[in-house]
C-alpha cells in the first residue's frame, strides 16, 4: 500500500491515510478547545446539570454548529456529567 504521492522532489501523505492514522488536525484541536469553553459555560450556567442533549441544543441556539457526538466525547475529556434523575 502506497502511504504517500510522490510529486517530484518531495512526496505529500494523502489526506485519507492522514485521517486513518487518526492523528487530529490543528484546526480539529483548536475547535475543540473553543468549544471545550462553550461547553463548560453552558453547563456551568445551567447549574452543573445539564447533559449532551441539553448543552448540544444550547449551543445549537446560539450559533455554534456542532454534532452532539462531538459534544458527549468533549464532555468526557472534560469530566463532565449531567445529573441523572432518580439517582
Amino acid at each position: 500500500m502506497r502511504s504517500s504521492v510522490d510529486l517530484g522532489s518531495f512526496s505529500v501523505c494523502s489526506p485519507y491515510l492522514l485521517c486513518r492514522q487518526g492523528a487530529p488536525s490543528f484546526v480539529s484541536r483548536l475547535r475543540d478547545e473553543s468549544l471545550k469553553q462553550e461547553i463548560t459555560r453552558v453547563y456551568q450556567e445551567n447549574y452543573s446539570v445539564s447533559g449532551a442533549r441539553k448543552i448540544w441544543h444550547q449551543l445549537g441556539q446560539e450559533g455554534f454548529p456542532v454534532a452532539r457526538c462531538t459534544i458527549e466525547r468533549l464532555m468526557a475529556v472534560l469530566g463532565i456529567k449531567g445529573a441523572r434523575r432518580g439517582h
